[in-house]
């Protein structure tokens, strides 16, 4: 009914009473689809449930296992002062890290390998242009 509201039991978050939440309607619930209830709104939390009322001018029907809303917590906020401790400040220490281009690569390879890869190149050397290839 209009004005009536809907307690939901909330406990699982272990809210102190007091604390404020966001609920933030599911969209993809039926209650939603069809009356576009609950919208975006805050709730005070008291006894571990909040209350959502019926804001509209007609009744609202909750279908049976509809999850109409998400419920999150919010969080106080503190105001910064000049006597707030800052944070400590890490010094950067870049360090050298090895580049594909600093790699040489026939200095890692055994005589095998290299006659190997020579053979490759050699098989498939008609696949590439000419000029293409840096020898």
């Amino acid at each position: 009914m209009p004005g009536a509201s809907l307690t939901v039991d909330i406990s699982s978050l272990n809210l102190p009473d007091g604390s404020v939440v966001t609920v933030e309607p599911r969209v993809d619930a039926k209650t939603y689809a069809q009356y576009g209830w609950p919208g975006v709104r805050t709730s005070a939390v008291i006894a571990g449930e909040m209350a959502l009322v019926n804001e509209s001018d007609s009744p609202i029907l909750v279908h049976k296992n509809d999850h109409i809303c998400q419920v999150r917590t919010t969080t106080e906020v503190t105001p910064f002062t000049t006597s707030s401790p800052a944070p400590a400040q890490q010094r950067f220490e870049g360090r050298s890290v090895p580049c594909s281009s600093d790699i040489v690569i026939d200095d890692q390879l055994t005589p095998d390998q290299k006659a190997m890869f020579a053979r490759l190149d050699a098989d498939f050397d008609d696949v590439y242009l000419r000029s293409m290839v840096v020898r």
